[in-house]
């Protein structure tokens, strides 16, 4: 069965020895999804704002 991960708590031991150990599938779900949807905008909006801020990685 696929795992699906939408909130913070979906990220559990449980479901990381699903994934490795079982092989199972992963899904990220519409919450996860708007999530990072709107991660990814702010930090965009962030760089922008700051040009000159140095950003490991």
């Amino acid at each position: 069965m696929t795992v699906l991960l939408n909130e913070i708590h979906d990220l559990s031991l449980s479901n990381l020895e699903r994934i490795a150990d079982g092989h199972e599938k992963v899904r990220f779900g519409g919450t996860a999804l708007a999530n990072l949807h709107r991660a990814h905008t702010e930090f965009k909006q962030f760089v922008k704002d700051h040009p000159r801020q140095f950003i490991y990685g």
